[in-house]
């Protein structure tokens, strides 16, 4: 009796210890922020995918001319695709549903926002260190 429970013991945490694996490859930061000199200022988007026991929260930070104050919002993640919604204030906001793809986040936001960086409406953001490092 005490193998059979050690044994389920043991299977119960290799499952849990794999599924957070599994989530791994997605967590991180993605980011296009930089300092553009000939304007002087601080432009782009960083988005740190965050993975917890309560499921995946996005800390979310943009700068459209110097930074906005950074927010953490729950993410809802489902194979390659992520959605977070933003709260009303100043800088981004609304609803991001984006792509993982290979080393980047690909999305956009609805209501539309433009990109400081691009000038499009399209967010493509690199798995990289963040401008702040």
């Amino acid at each position: 009796m005490k193998r059979v429970l050690l044994a389920m013991a043991l299977l119960l945490l290799t499952s849990a210890a794999w599924a957070e694996d599994e989530a791994l490859p997605l967590a991180g930061l993605y980011s296009d922020m930089y300092f553009n000199h000939t304007r002087g200022s601080l432009l782009g988007v960083e988005i740190f995918v965050i993975p917890s026991r309560d499921g995946y929260h996005v800390l979310f930070q943009g700068a459209g001319g110097r930074a906005e104050v950074p927010v953490l919002v729950p993410a809802a993640v489902e194979n390659n695709r992520i959605e977070f919604t933003l709260p009303e204030r100043d800088g981004y906001g609304g609803k991001f549903t984006g792509v993982f793809e290979q080393e980047e986040l690909v999305g956009s936001f609805q209501p539309a926002q433009i990109n400081h960086v691009t000038d499009t409406w399209e967010f493509r953001l690199r798995r990289k260190m963040s401008y702040w490092q």
